[in-house]
């Protein structure tokens, strides 16, 4: 999910012009990832139990300087997805295509973007639903790390297209009250 400052800050109230718009994409996007991991919890496979932890002999002025190091690495190639992205972006919009296909093309690759020009249209139901996909952007940042523990992509993807069709209408719901 996206933070919190960001929904309901810059996506609620800068973008949409409503603080409580903000938070009713924040709630959308809890409520809907905590129901995927309830339903999710009865078909995953029960975890091993890990008897003991091997202890470290490493000093805290050396796994400062490793957390740093990755810490870097890690800003490195957010910022790699998001250069790329970006010029991606430029050569769509040079193309000259209807405002309506970039905007469906920005919101599926890259969250900030893809509500920006979302909320343009003013509907909050295809913010929120940007938001609980996260574009193709952020699924790449976060690609390397998914492959560790093993979820294959097209699970990774399948799973991000239903946290943002179930935001959007736990959206409606809470819209509704």
């Amino acid at each position: 999910n996206s933070g919190p400052a960001f929904a309901v800050t810059a996506v609620g109230s800068v973008m949409l012009g409503s603080n409580r718009a903000g938070v009713i994409i924040y709630a959308s996007l809890c409520i809907s990832a905590l129901l995927i991991g309830f339903v999710l919890r009865f078909f995953a496979p029960v975890p091993q139990i890990i008897e003991s932890c091997e202890s470290s002999d490493v000093s805290l002025s050396g796994m400062f300087i490793e957390a740093t190091e990755k810490a870097a690495v890690s800003m490195l190639k957010i910022c790699a997805w998001i250069t790329l992205f970006s010029c991606f972006f430029s050569l769509i919009n040079e193309f000259g295509f209807n405002k309506n296909v970039v905007t469906v093309i920005r919101c599926l690759f890259e969250a900030t973007g893809g509500c920006r020009a979302a909320s343009e249209f003013g509907n909050i139901y295809c913010v929120t639903a940007t938001l609980g996909w996260s574009g193709l952007c952020v699924i790449c940042q976060v690609l390397g790390d998914v492959r560790k523990v093993g979820t294959p992509l097209s699970l990774l993807l399948a799973f991000r297209a239903v946290h943002a069709a179930l935001s959007a209408v736990v959206c409606h719901l809470l819209l509704s009250f």
